[in-house]
């Protein structure tokens, strides 16, 4: 006799997010009110690792994500949360952005796209420093915006684990998504990304980042090519690779890499579909 699966809280709370959903592809929501629907009283770590999986695997994603920023929980109560059904046919992306639409002045006429082709980049850290830190201030990230090593904690079963992103992203300026994790970039030391597991390993730690911080791009570097994923952010999503190049051709790709992954067009996306649930919400009271 086949034995019959047991209703959990789980499958109860995300079939009454999925619910609160209604028609509706996307929805805003204050985290007490997410929280309500999942019957939970208390956040603790347990409860956001087991619900926000619960959540992906059901094809909802949540942003900014349920769980701690690093070691606190930046997101309060009574802050708002963007609850969205993952679908590929609908999921928006900064790759519309047309390039001319964000890119800063004279860009071209900066010295570094030169120099930097002659750069030794012996070491992991001599990637960071002297490649990618300089690419993330050119495609408009400051200090601020910058958080080195952020422990992003995760659980896979029972077993919980905490992984350290190289480099995570944000918009500190943008109260709109200050608390999402916009881009997260993993450094390989050169010549590294012509290993096929290489590749492989660095998917699989941005698709993780993905799924405990609610963020959809990594970049993905040993200073030599350059590699920019968007992440499926649910089972019903695939993965792209959205854009591949070799650091001499770096000027050239320059405009396109802009449009997808600088501070302004990621935070763009975010914003604009925060301004357009408040519009509507507005308009329905």
């Amino acid at each position: 006799m086949k034995e019959v699966a047991k209703t959990t809280w789980l499958d109860i709370a995300v079939e009454r997010i999925c619910d609160s959903l209604g028609s509706a592809e996307r929805k805003r929501l204050k985290l007490r009110s997410l929280l309500k629907l999942a019957s939970i009283e208390r956040r603790t770590e347990e409860a956001m690792f087991q619900l926000s999986e619960a959540l992906f695997h059901a094809g909802v994603t949540v942003n900014p994500g349920l769980m701690k920023v690093g070691e606190t929980w930046t997101v309060s109560a009574d802050d708002w949360l963007v609850i969205e059904k993952a679908g590929e046919s609908r999921v928006t992306s900064a790759s519309s952005t047309k390039p001319s639409d964000f890119l800063p002045v004279n860009w071209s006429k900066d010295p570094w796209f030169d120099e930097v082709q002659s750069k030794n980049l012996r070491t992991e850290r001599e990637v960071e420093t002297k490649f990618i830190l300089p690419l993330l201030t050119r495609l408009g990230y400051t200090e601020d915006d910058r958080y080195d090593e952020m422990p992003v904690h995760a659980s896979h079963g029972s077993k919980q684990t905490v992984l350290r992103v190289d480099v995570a992203l944000f918009d500190t300026s943008n109260l709109e998504c200050s608390n999402q994790v916009l881009l997260t970039v993993e450094a390989k030391r050169e010549e590294r990304l012509t290993k096929t597991v290489e590749l492989e390993n660095a998917f699989k730690q941005a698709r993780c980042y993905a799924m405990w911080t609610g963020c959809r791009h990594c970049l993905v570097t040993d200073g030599k090519t350059v590699i920019l994923y968007r992440i499926g952010m649910s089972t019903l999503e695939k993965e792209s690779e959205l854009i591949r190049f070799e650091r001499e051709h770096l000027k050239t790709e320059f405009p396109r890499l802009y449009s997808l992954c600088s501070k302004k067009a990621l935070s763009n996306r975010f914003g604009k579909i925060s301004i357009e649930l408040e519009q509507q919400s507005s308009k329905a009271s």
